[in-house]
């Protein structure tokens, strides 16, 4: 019995039930994305406690956090819910007691880049600390989770994703990332047509950004998830139909992104999307097929384009007038801040965790990025983080280059998409999910070049056991 269900919290019917509760859940709002949330909390609680396998618990985590990111400005109607929460502690010591044989603890090259990165954000800001930033619970979050947590994170990961199992594991990700995208799709979907047929004969943009405050972070998790269905349409089809339909979802995926309208989207979405469309005509699907799902999908999406053409132009050409960027804006600022925060303080920067940048721009809930990957490096940890994070780009770099193929390429594709909206965002910055899932594709990718290399390093004196290639 325990096995069966076992198998089912591995099979497309479980990822299909969960994306559609989700998306009925927030399609109804309310209550009713209330008790969804819930409903997949404990879900996530229940797979810890039955399934030796840690990982149909990714895709209900996933969507709880894409739904709760819909929450934003609404946090209070969850306050009463959280105490619920606290039954993913027990679930979780429970799954590491019962488990503990399969718990193997392992490194890798990846490892040394997280420890890297871990010590200079703990040292960044020595000398020059605001102890009252302390304060803040939501600094030490951010300060303990970026190093201590991304570390063990590591471990959880690599103990799981490097024992024998009886699926493809790179490929069953690839298809949580495309049901989290499906997700996102349908929460911007959703919000679209309430703008679309909910306004008054006149379309105010500004009212549709008033309904998607989030619209930045689900445009990063879409960038994310874009490579996953165009692997599924050229390397893993069984049928042209499911070519089409992947094909299909993909473009969506890039659609969605656009309708966001937020400009780190609109730019680095449509460069990824050219990567991916390069990377699916290499496969070897046959190019009858290729051409085929390319004009079938454009043909239907050019007419659902001419069919909201209206709101979609003026959507997009509200974020165009002026320019992509104006000299004016907050990142300018913060850019001229990060130099001049280097210069002051070289080697170990501002400070992680530094709040000195609310002046020029200050949200709920987080701290006082940079909002720039690299100048968010140099400026809050200074050359002892710019050190840290070369070294770990460079093995990053390794890693997805080793002799790949199309599952290693997707993946790296995706964790390229992460990268990518860092450079105006705090991307992966943020502990969860875009750290956590930069170190999940990456153990990932070491699996793949231990492999390869023949190489495999153990915590204590545990015999080895080899992959099956």
């Amino acid at each position: 019995m325990l096995n069966k269900i076992r198998s089912l919290l591995l099979s497309p019917y479980y990822s299909i039930f969960l994306l559609l509760l989700s998306s009925v859940g927030y399609l109804i709002g309310g209550n009713a994305m209330i008790a969804v949330l819930f409903v997949e909390v404990q879900l996530v609680a229940l797979v810890l406690c039955l399934s030796d396998d840690l990982f149909p618990a990714l895709l209900p985590t996933l969507s709880v956090i894409v739904l709760g990111t819909t929450m934003i400005g609404k946090i209070e109607l969850l306050t009463p819910w959280i105490p619920y929460g606290f039954t993913l502690i027990p679930a979780a010591i429970l799954h590491l007691f019962c488990y503990s044989k399969k718990k193997v603890l392992r490194t890798g090259i990846t490892l040394w880049g997280i420890l890297a990165t871990a010590v200079a954000i703990l040292l960044s800001g020595i000398g020059n600390l605001d102890m009252t930033d302390f304060e803040d619970p939501t600094v030490w979050y951010y300060l303990l989770a970026m190093s201590v947590g991304l570390v063990l994170l590591y471990f959880l990961f690599a103990s799981e994703v490097k024992r024998e199992k009886k699926y493809d594991q790179m490929q069953y990700f690839l298809g949580v990332l495309v049901s989290t995208g499906i997700l996102c799709t349908v929460v911007i979907g959703v919000n679209f047509a309430r703008w679309t047929f909910g306004s008054e004969g006149v379309l105010r943009v500004q009212e549709y950004f008033d309904l998607i405050p989030y619209r930045n972070t689900i445009a990063n998790i879409l960038l994310l998830c874009l490579p996953a269905p165009f692997y599924f349409a050229g390397y893993a089809q069984k049928h042209p139909a499911v070519g089409i339909l992947s094909f299909s979802v993909g473009c969506f995926f890039y659609g969605a992104m656009l309708l966001t309208a937020a400009r780190t989207a609109m730019i680095f979405g449509s460069l990824m999307l050219l990567i991916v469309l390069v990377y699916y005509f290499m496969s070897h699907t046959a190019w009858r097929y290729k051409l085929l799902n390319f004009v079938i999908v454009a043909a239907w999406i050019g007419f659902l384009a001419y069919l909201f053409l209206e709101p979609i132009a003026k959507l997009l050409t509200s974020r165009l007038d002026g320019g992509i960027a104006s000299v004016d804006e907050a990142r300018w600022r913060l850019l001229l801040r990060s130099l001049s925060d280097f210069r002051q303080y070289p080697l170990f920067g501002i400070g992680f965790c530094s709040y000195q940048n609310a002046d020029i721009y200050a949200a709920d809930g987080c701290i006082s990025w940079y909002h720039l990957y690299f100048p968010q490096i140099w400026g809050s940890l200074g050359l002892v983080g710019c050190a840290a994070f070369l070294y770990q780009l460079l093995i990053r770099v390794k890693l997805s280059f080793f002799r790949p193929n199309a599952k290693t390429v997707a993946l790296a594709l995706s964790y390229l998409g992460i990268l990518l909206y860092s450079q105006t965002d705090p991307g992966e910055f943020v502990p969860i999910p875009f750290a956590a899932i930069s170190v999940l594709i990456f153990v990932y990718l070491e699996k793949h070049y231990e492999m390869n290399k023949g190489r495999n390093t153990r915590f204590f004196a545990i015999p080895k056991k080899k992959y099956r290639k």
